[in-house]
């Protein structure tokens, strides 16, 4: 497996979290009232990871950071439009049961 180093390509560390996250989502789908969301958590999960292994400490470095490059993610990710800063933010608190599925995959 490969790791994520410094120096990195943005889309590498993209390519890298997908399948994890993917099969994370899976593992525990979201339930309950309420119409779908616009973005899969698994796509949220990836914007994070990738943010956190670029450093961005903040939720705000990272959207920054994120949004600076979102030509690139957009496109793997599969994303028509960007997501707001409040939707990051909102969903930035349940990522965290995303990404303990991912690690127990791993």
């Amino acid at each position: 497996m490969r790791h994520a180093m410094e120096g990195r390509r943005l889309g590498t560390l993209v390519r890298m979290a997908i399948p994890f996250c993917k099969a994370a989502q899976k593992q525990c789908p979201r339930t309950g009232p309420g119409h779908p969301f616009d973005y899969s958590d698994w796509q949220i999960a990836v914007l994070i990871f990738t943010a956190v292994l670029k450093r961005r400490k903040s939720k705000s470095s990272q959207y920054q950071y994120l949004t600076q490059h979102a030509h690139e993610v957009k496109k793997r990710l599969g994303l028509r439009s960007w997501p707001a800063r409040s939707t990051y933010f909102e969903r930035y608190r349940r990522a965290w049961q995303l990404f303990k599925a991912a690690i127990e995959i791993l």
